[in-house]
């Protein structure tokens, strides 16, 4: 696989002699690729609603089903139920973030228990992506991919597609200047926070 460099800076972060390999091709559509230290990755298949371990070797395996969402409702909902972003918080616990169920849980005592659910008594549309500070705020993305017809319905859901930090069991909205807020990152400092949105803030 080849790739052509436009700016040498980029030789900075990433390392240009590395070679792509491909470790599976048969999932659906997959997100939130995480790196454990014994050397395996989990990630997100959202169609298919699980949550896959595969180690360097390709060894591919279901770590949990109905990742995203045990008992859908097609009312509200369409077929992206299933889990996107992962993360580990400062304990080393897995946080995911749930499509289906509106929300960010813990994997805990293999279970996911919903940890960050709502904002202002109403549920969150379908938290897309997350990332972890060093001092344990949350910082999240919520998007409404997962609701019907990928739109917002104010009616069950929030408003707005937001950006938001949970901090000491405060959930704080960061900003709602996106209509699809999508990837999330901090710099390696921790001191700015990143954001791509897959179309730009237009009055609605």
């Amino acid at each position: 696989m080849y790739a052509t460099i436009f700016n040498s800076e980029v030789k900075k972060f990433i390392n240009t002699d590395a070679h792509v390999r491909k470790l599976t091709g048969d999932c659906l559509f997959t997100e939130g690729p995480l790196w454990n230290p014994a050397g395996y990755y989990l990630f997100s298949d959202i169609t298919a609603n699980c949550i896959y371990k595969i180690d360097a070797e390709g060894s591919k395996e279901v770590f949990f089903q109905n990742s995203g969402c045990a008992e859908p409702n097609d009312l509200l909902q369409q077929d992206m139920i299933g889990s996107n972003g992962l993360a580990y918080d400062r304990n080393g616990n897995l946080l995911v973030c749930q499509h289906g169920n509106h929300a960010i849980s813990s994997f805990t005592n293999g279970a996911l228990v919903p940890l960050i659910s709502e904002f202002r008594g109403k549920p969150l549309n379908s938290p897309n992506d997350l990332i972890v500070h060093h001092d344990g705020r949350i910082f999240f993305s919520d998007p409404p991919y997962g609701l019907k017809n990928g739109e917002l319905n104010s009616l069950n859901f929030q408003d707005r597609a937001g950006i938001y930090c949970w901090r000491g069991g405060e959930l704080l909205l960061v900003t709602d200047q996106y209509q699809y807020p999508n990837g999330v990152c901090l710099s390696t400092d921790q001191q700015k926070l990143y954001a791509c949105s897959n179309k730009p803030f237009e009055k609605f």
